[in-house]
């Protein structure tokens, strides 16, 4: 709760009766991990509850007190030699195409390793709005439907990563903050058609070290403040 916007945990409480039939949801995912058992693997029951909709075979993803200010997710995978996800879906199984969307998260690399944060559709991992890779050199890449960047920054192990992505899916751009830090300033996804609707963390093909996910939430802005991001 520390690093989250004060919004999602407020508007999390009424956001699905106050608005479900008519006004859509103003947030659409929080996932603390607050209230969830400690140091047992995370339930399945969407994001009605704040949880994932699904893990990947071999992942661990471990509700734990440490070592954030507050419950977090910790990611490890039992081996190598594939990719391995938590996915987060949208209240609802709702696909947004149309508006402004804030997707906010906190992550924390035990090492420098290969992290992995996915933004996709709902159903499926098709249409690629944004793939960001913690690199294990330290360096940070982002990509999506167009060729992807080298960015410039850099994270160290132990630290906490406050990143937020902005999207303007009518424009079909977005931009990208870590700590408040501008890295991305509208650049174009690409992607034609559909919307976002998912969120994959997790750990690359050759990771052997853990990251840990807290503060997972997903917000219209208009909604919320009446005018976007301004």
């Amino acid at each position: 709760m520390l690093f989250r916007p004060i919004v999602a945990g407020t508007l999390m409480l009424f956001a699905s009766n106050l608005w479900a039939g008519s006004t859509p949801n103003l947030v659409l995912l929080d996932a603390d991990f607050n209230d969830k058992a400690l140091n047992v693997l995370i339930g399945t029951g969407g994001a009605v509850v704040g949880e994932p909709v699904s893990l990947s075979s071999g992942l661990q993803a471990v509700v734990t007190p440490v070592p954030l200010p507050t419950p977090s997710l910790r990611l490890g995978q039992s081996s190598t030699g594939t990719a391995r996800f938590v996915e987060f879906e949208f209240l609802g199984g709702e696909e947004v195409s149309a508006g402004p969307l804030s997707i906010f998260m906190v992550l924390k690399p035990a090492a420098l390793d290969r992290y992995l944060v996915y933004l996709r559709e709902t159903t499926g991992a098709s249409k690629n709005f944004a793939s960001l890779v913690l690199m294990n050199d330290g360096g940070i890449a982002l990509s999506d439907a167009n060729p992807g960047v080298l960015l410039g920054a850099t994270y160290s192990p132990g630290q906490n990563l406050v990143f937020e992505f902005r999207y303007d899916m009518d424009a079909g751009t977005y931009d990208l903050l870590l700590d408040n830090t501008l890295l991305v300033d509208d650049r174009a996804h690409g992607v034609v058609g559909g919307g976002i609707g998912s969120v994959y963390v997790g750990l690359d093909t050759t990771t052997t070290s853990q990251v840990f996910l807290d503060d997972l939430s997903v917000t219209r802005p208009d909604r919320i403040h009446g005018d976007g991001f301004e």
